[in-house]
């Protein structure tokens, strides 16, 4: 069980079970672990290309999410 103490817990509590409603049936915890891990891959090509151009941490933000949702969901999981 995650116990959640964030200043947007119960926003994110939120946010998850409005995706458990809607995640398919098929996509269960390796799948979650992959994802994040792209996830975290995605966030450190943002950080590298940031040297070449400031916009790249736009790529490195949609890694957090991305990285988020693969980890905090698959934490959420029962």
């Amino acid at each position: 069980m995650r116990i959640q103490t964030s200043l947007l817990n119960g926003l994110e509590k939120k946010a998850l079970v409005w995706l458990a409603e809607r995640q398919p049936m098929w996509a269960d915890s390796d799948m979650l672990t992959f994802v994040g891990s792209i996830g975290a891959v995605v966030i450190a090509l943002g950080f590298a290309l940031s040297n070449i151009s400031v916009h790249f941490l736009w790529l490195t933000i949609a890694g957090f999410v991305i990285n988020w949702y693969g980890v905090a969901y698959k934490l959420a999981l029962p």
